[in-house]
């Protein structure tokens, strides 16, 4: 009791419960300054139970300081201090040990102990040791933050390490329950709430994930189970799916959540937590949800694919797979024959895809394939009511667009679509050019392609279809800048030799446009489809500058490889090389080209809507062989079904029939009739050509003239096929102009061929001396 007695005593003069105090209150406000700094600074939920832990650590060494420090600052009756240094003196009252020296004895060992404890426990060393050890918190503290900032390590954050960009979407698959307790839709709904807070991950809603589930044809209160949130995930290109599980352990439970990599399935973090019971699922959930936000795992810049699948409804995630690389090929390669391939075996793993016969149909223009291109829209529009609205909008308006040819129906479906959704790229794009072509209105064109090229889906076509647009309307630097941000946006984009053709052509640079098409039409690298194309445009461009030997043997070029894609797209090629032999001049040529055609059985071997039937009677007429013309018309008649004879295919008959006609010289009734048909077609601006051949043939030069004006300028072409038109009006201006006497407008028309041709060959020199002789006739 004494003892106790007098350790109190002791404890009483050392000041130690001063001290205690003092650390105690010293200990708070630390620990108050380390709350807030982890919740202001985003420091790990371990930084303020480390901190704790020091000061812990730190309170016996603090005790143990006062104890020994105070002692040597007062003495009382009773007690005595023993010196710090070794003394031969005896205290009062004690009796030297025999035998011993001094300073070296037995007493001498615990005073030497005893110095080194007061040397150790100093005040200064006390409080260099707290410094030392909340400096090492604060060195551990700043690695772990410069390794979570920089993505170093296990401890690098989600977007540092590349996991995730900053608010990246992640689909929350419902966690399984292993538990019979139905604890796995708890968790998952009381995650999600959480992790909505969070602000480096973006769990996509349940009210985005519903329209998906459409698309894929299934019921949207299906569960989103692992595999079907990945199936989600891809489709919208997003990169990762976080699914997990609660299982028993006892009397409590197992959290385990993983981060994966939606296209391959790989782990990139795993997350495990425990519930001791019940009670403690919720604060499980919590840590759950800090762990998410903090561990990092695997980088998912190699695996993500930049975009999302296309937003189209099958059930086949292959098959959607396999249409949006078709899209992707069509848009970006123009390589329709692969694009068309892929869509072939998209619809063998999905033979209801709508939107996939209805890509077919695009794929197929100009391939010469009518007959498939028009099964293709029949069996997207018979499936149309499997699709969600905006896509059953676009699918009537492709039908009444290859099918009915309905300018009204194809125009309402469109205009549908876009208010469904306004950025919608196929409608603003394909609507646009029922404005242009069908109606003449340039201006809503513009407008609506502008929107396109602007918007969230734009695409490649939609920026092609703006630049001819522009050039159309001669605003050619306003075109060049379409140009540039199209390679910007499409680098390698297959199409863009053939736009800077066309850029270049309108420039006036000749040899350049040349030089872009010739690069295309020789690269083996492209498809003959492709080759093909390159080598008739570039044929068109050869005759504008004279050189017509050489054009011609260039489109009977693309004609050969044409060949070797379809014999409908051969006969496609030789209609276009005879219809432009003809407006070049060579009528005799062109109608002995397409007579073999017809001879030779070439011809009949096609399918009805693989004959071109318009085009090839109208090439006939042109060529002066109304007999050409009127067999194909009355092979239209007899051999093309009748639920294949639209009002639109039937008026374009009539038409030909009237240059058939008009070509025989037999004129009676042909203006009134030609009148009735531009008036139900309602465009003004439409077959300008035609019209101005026509009225030719009709005796009335003036308003062939005013036509032929209209589009001798290059950049009223309505298409890079068409340059043979401006070419045909700037042949025939000379002589019309002569025919009503305006003898100055003739010279200048004549000397405009004389310059165009100036480097011609044998032919167009030819020309050249003949103009000049009726420059000299003229007195120019």
């Amino acid at each position: 009791m004494d003892r106790l007695k007098q350790l109190i005593h002791e404890i009483h003069r050392r000041s130690l419960w001063q001290v205690l105090g003092i650390y105690l209150v010293a200990s708070w406000a630390v620990l108050q300054v380390a709350d807030t700094m982890a919740s202001a600074l985003g420091l790990p939920d371990w930084f303020p139970p480390l901190a704790l832990a020091l000061l812990v650590v730190g309170l016996p060494i603090v005790l143990a300081t006062a104890f020994v420090q105070e002692g040597t600052r007062s003495r009382e009756p009773g007690l005595e201090v023993i010196p710090e240094t070794g003394s031969s003196a005896s205290t009062a009252g004690s009796v030297p040990s025999a035998g011993l020296s001094p300073g070296t004895g037995s007493l001498d060992r615990p005073r030497t102990h005893t110095s080194r404890i007061r040397r150790l426990l100093t005040w200064r060393n006390a409080i260099a040791g707290g410094v030392v050890a909340f400096a090492g918190l604060g060195v551990v503290v700043t690695a772990y933050w410069v390794m979570w900032a920089t993505g170093i390590g296990p401890v690098g954050s989600l977007v540092a390490q590349g996991v995730i960009e900053d608010g990246e979407r992640v689909v929350l698959a419902r966690f399984d329950d292993a538990t019979g307790e139905n604890l796995g839709n708890v968790v998952t709904e009381a995650l999600r709430i959480d992790l909505l807070q969070a602000s480096v991950i973006a769990l996509v809603e349940t009210s985005d994930v519903e329209p998906v589930l459409g698309r894929m044809e299934r019921p949207v209160a299906t569960p989103l189970t692992a595999e079907l949130a990945r199936e989600v995930a891809i489709r919208e290109g997003i990169p990762a799916v976080l699914d997990g599980e609660v299982a028993a352990a006892g009397t409590g439970y197992i959290l385990t959540a993983t981060l994966r990599a939606a296209e391959t399935g790989r782990s990139l973090a795993n997350f495990r937590v425990t519930a001791d019971g019940p009670d403690e699922i919720i604060p499980a959930i919590e840590t759950l949800s800090s762990d998410i936000r903090e561990k990092s795992g695997e980088s998912l810049r190699s695996i993500r694919g930049g975009t999302s699948l296309a937003q189209v409804t099958t059930n086949s995630l292959e098959a959607l797979q396999l249409f949006t690389e078709a899209v992707q090929a069509f848009d970006r390669a123009d390589d329709r024959v692969r694009s068309a391939a892929l869509l072939q075996q998209a619809l063998e793993q999905d033979s209801t895809f709508a939107m996939a016969w209805r890509q077919l149909v695009l794929a197929l223009q100009g391939s010469g394939e009518a007959t498939r291109s028009r099964e293709a829209i029949s069996r997207a529009f018979q499936h149309r009511d499997r699709l969600q609205e905006l896509e059953r909008y676009l699918v009537e308006a492709q039908y009444h667009a290859s099918i009915t040819k309905d300018p009204a129906e194809v125009i309402a479906a469109y205009e549908n679509a876009l208010r469904i959704d306004p950025d919608n790229a196929s409608a603003l794009n394909n609507l646009s050019l029922w404005y242009r072509q069908r109606r003449g209105d340039f201006a809503r064109a513009e407008e609506l392609l502008r929107r396109a090229v602007d918007g969230p889906g734009r695409t490649s076509t939609a920026y092609g279809n703006l630049l001819v647009t522009l050039l159309r309307l001669g605003r050619t630097e306003e075109a060049e800048t379409v140009l540039q941000d199209l390679e910007a946006a499409y680098p390698d984009l297959a199409l863009l030799p053939v736009w800077r053709s066309h850029v270049a052509f309108l420039k006036g640079d000749l040899e350049a446009a040349r030089r872009h098409l010739s690069d295309r039409a020789e690269d083996p690298s492209l498809s003959d489809r492709l080759r093909s194309g390159s080598a008739a445009d570039l044929a068109r461009l050869t005759y504008w500058s004279g050189r017509l030997a050489e054009g011609r043997e260039l489109a009977l070029r693309a004609e050969r490889l044409a060949a070797e894609v379809s014999p409908a797209l051969e006969w496609s090629e030789r209609v276009f090389t005879a219809y432009d032999e003809a407006l070049a001049g060579d009528p005799a040529w062109a109608r002995d080209h397409l007579r073999r055609g017809l001879e030779d059985g070439t011809f009949q071997a096609l399918g009805p809507s693989e004959q071109f039937h318009f085009r090839t009677a109208t090439a006939f007429a042109f060529s002066g062989d109304p007999e050409g013309a009127e067999l194909v018309i009355t092979n239209w008649a007899e051999t093309t079904p009748d639920e294949m004879k639209t009002r639109a295919d039937t008026a374009a008959m009539m038409r030909a029939a009237l240059y058939a006609r008009a070509a025989r010289g037999d004129t009676t009734g042909v203006r009134e009739a030609y009148q009735t048909l531009l008036r139900d077609w309602g465009c003004d601006s439409c077959w300008r050509l035609e019209r101005a051949w026509l009225h030719e043939r009709l005796q009335d030069p003036e308003l062939a003239l005013e036509l032929y004006e209209r589009l001798r300028e290059g950049w009223q072409w309505a298409w890079r096929s068409q340059i043979g038109e401006p070419l045909h009006a700037r042949l025939r201006l000379g002589p019309l102009y002569e025919q009503v006497g305006d003898t100055a407008r003739a010279i200048e028309a004549y000397q405009r061929m004389v310059d165009q041709w100036a480097n011609g060959d044998e032919r167009g020199t030819a020309r050249v001396e003949e103009w000049r002789a009726r420059i000299a006739a003229l007195g120019g």
